[in-house]
């Protein structure tokens, strides 16, 4: 009895742990959530459509739709959840996706809390994770798989980091391995050596050593032989050969907006120059730290930290091979980094590291105040999920519009309007063609029941048909919303919009 009732003492702990993490997350990232660049992409849309399918009964995803890679049932059970309390909107994606990553967050607090490490100073790794600028963002983004990621490396890092292992450790690892893995695979990469770490202390080495792989390969080609779908796009190979040193260069010279998190898919935005010195200021402060933890460290301390830098390495040469600059890849490399000096910190025992942890704590701290400076979308000084809202007002408002071809932004579109409007791209192939059936049936039975709209400005060369600019409407500035839609503009249109099937 008394077992039980602490187990349950225990669990409201982790609860009450877990909510009051989950409240700080949100309120540090209040200064972006309260501007007009609270926006969410269509990556994110499409979890949110995964969620609404979930709730429906009418699909369990397990994958991002369109592939066979980027585990997202956990990013989808999350929003799920949050849709029945906030709706189909941007909260319930931004809630659930910190749900995960607080979830992480709450695994990094207890590591330093069962270590008996002061309570000033576990705060400050605290409060320097909930703030670091890699995850600003990132943290509260359901993109298929990334939060599921960074919560199971930080289950890895608790069940590594704690003095006395317990006899499902081996199990628990190999399923967060296969879970951080399948959700990205750069995350992973720089915590193995503390699985390495772990598995040198413990007394029965042969038997974890089959465990661990057994579990996670287990998991890992039982679940893409139940949910593997012949024609989705596989997770692109490595190939060292394919690697490129303009491909490397050109990442490297947006190594501070990959750190930042000011950018937005492959665009970069500047931060605020005092911003822009504390990036520098904190990443400085960060290698001072590492290299004095690793001076002060022993020899197996240090032989685990080389081999975090070493996989850390791995990551920045698989930048070679993606031809399309793109920040987000960083997110394995500087969690790699931000891993390791938590590993220092729990174990090396250094004069100055209290220091050195307030202020990066301080400096990270600083940084949330530009958080109405990261822009989520192409236009300055307005909402876009607003426009797009006004747009559908309009079309609410027309006789017979029945169905939408968004140029742009249809699972957004979709995800908070799809179930009365559906809506399509130029394409009838889709990740997801639940809406784009619906939209095609539309344009061959009712053609006059078909609007299309997109970003004033950018319409794939439509605009160039006789009639178009001077029939297209602006309900928004941001807008353009066009009626006659024919046969004539949609193949103009996949001049330039590949599709991968016929009109």
């Amino acid at each position: 009895m008394r077992t039980t009732s602490m187990t349950r003492l225990s669990n409201y702990r982790f609860i009450f742990q877990w909510g009051t993490i989950l409240g700080l997350c949100i309120l540090v990232r209040l200064p972006h959530f309260l501007t007009h660049h609270f926006y969410f992409d269509e990556d994110e849309a499409l979890i949110g459509i995964m969620a609404q399918d979930l709730l429906s009964g009418d699909a369990f995803p397990y994958y991002f739709y369109g592939q066979n890679y980027g585990l997202s049932i956990f990013e989808t059970v999350s929003v799920a959840g949050c849709i029945k309390i906030f709706g189909s909107g941007i909260w319930a994606l931004r809630i659930g996706g910190l749900l995960i990553f607080s979830l992480g967050v709450t695994f990094i607090y207890r590591t330093f809390k069962a270590r008996e490490l002061s309570g000033l100073f576990t705060c400050s790794v605290v409060f320097l994770v909930l703030a670091f600028p890699t995850w600003y963002l990132w943290g509260a983004m359901v993109r298929g798989g990334y939060v599921t990621a960074f919560a199971a490396s930080c289950v890895i890092f608790f069940i590594t980091q704690r003095k006395e292992s317990k006899n499902y450790d081996a199990w628990l690892l190999g399923l967060m391995m296969y879970i951080a893995y399948e959700g990205h695979g750069l995350v992973l990469l720089p915590i193995l050596p503390l699985v390495l770490d772990w598995w040198l202390k413990r007394e029965g080495k042969w038997k974890s050593a089959l465990i661990i792989p057994a579990v996670a390969l287990t998991s890992l080609y039982g679940m893409r032989h139940l949910f593997v779908i012949d024609g989705k796009s596989e997770a692109p190979p490595i190939s060292w050969a394919g690697m490129k040193w303009e491909n490397f260069t050109e990442h490297m010279e947006g190594w501070i907006n990959g750190f930042s998190g000011f950018y937005f898919y492959g665009v970069n935005f500047d931060p605020p120059f005092y911003w822009n010195v504390g990036l520098y200021i904190l990443f400085i402060v960060m290698i001072v730290a590492i290299v004095v933890g690793i001076w002060r460290a022993t020899l197996k301390q240090k032989m685990i930290a080389t081999f975090v830098l070493l996989a850390i390495g791995i990551d920045l040469l698989l930048l070679a091979q993606i031809q399309e600059y793109a920040p987000r890849y960083f997110i394995g490399i500087f969690t790699g980094i931000l891993f390791l000096l938590l590993y220092l910190f729990v174990n090396v025992e250094f004069r100055i590291k209290r220091i050195l942890t307030a202020a990066l704590a301080v400096t990270a701290f600083i940084g949330i105040t530009t958080g109405s400076k990261m822009r989520r979308h192409w236009y300055e000084g307005k909402n876009f999920a607003d426009g797009l809202e006004q747009v559908y007002t309009y079309a609410k408002n027309q006789k017979n519009v029945k169905a939408v071809i968004a140029l742009d932004n249809q699972y957004a579109w979709n995800y908070m309007f799809g179930d009365d409007i559906p809506a399509t791209n130029l394409c009838w192939e889709n990740r997801t063609r639940q809406f784009s059936d619906r939209v095609k049936e539309v344009f061959e039975k009712d053609p006059d029941g078909i609007m299309m709209t997109g970003f004033y400005g950018i319409s794939m060369g439509i605009e160039e048909l006789e009639g178009f600019k001077e029939e297209s409407i602006h309900p928004v500035p941001e807008f353009f919303v066009f009626r006659r839609v024919t046969r004539a503009h949609i193949e103009k249109g996949r001049e330039r919009f590949y599709c991968m099937d016929e009109l």
